[in-house]
């Protein structure tokens, strides 16, 4: 609820329900924006706003879910700038020159595409050094502390 606590609470959290309007919500996107929260982090948290007032609504603690009546936010998708080869080699010799302890994860994620928690739920088990085969059996999860099996 890292959105409620950073975003949510702070602007519009001494609002009661009641008092909430259309114009309360548009300025806090306005917020949002202005912040320089991604596109997709705003939608993210309007999302969390419009279906806790539909809560809201629906256990007739409000008339209406004032978020309706405000225009979602866009999302628009920026282009992905990817490494080229020089700049990839020149990340790896960065990170393996300061001995940086997750060199071998950088390494991993360039060379096989495999995400941070694939890569995180390896085991020995899962690496086959004979035949040069990584399998990925379990993730890890964000929060570090649930594995989940079937990569």
């Amino acid at each position: 609820m890292a959105h409620g606590k950073n975003h949510i609470l702070p602007s519009l959290g001494n609002i009661p329900f009641s008092k909430l309007t259309a114009l309360h919500i548009q300025r806090f996107i306005t917020q949002l924006i202005n912040k320089g929260l991604s596109n997709s982090t705003i939608d993210r948290i309007f999302s969390i706003v419009n279906s806790s007032l539909n809560n809201a609504v629906k256990k007739d603690l409000i008339h209406k879910n004032v978020a309706a009546q405000v225009d979602k936010p866009k999302v628009t998708h920026k282009e992905m700038k990817v490494w080229d080869e020089q700049e990839v080699r020149k990340f790896l010799k960065i990170a393996h020159n300061e001995e940086s302890r997750l060199y071998i994860d950088f390494h991993l994620a360039l060379l096989t595409g495999m995400r941070q928690g694939e890569i995180l739920g390896l085991r020995w088990c899962d690496v086959d050094l004979d035949n040069s085969n990584v399998i990925v059996r379990q993730t890890l999860s964000h929060d570090g502390k649930t594995l989940k099996s079937g990569g």
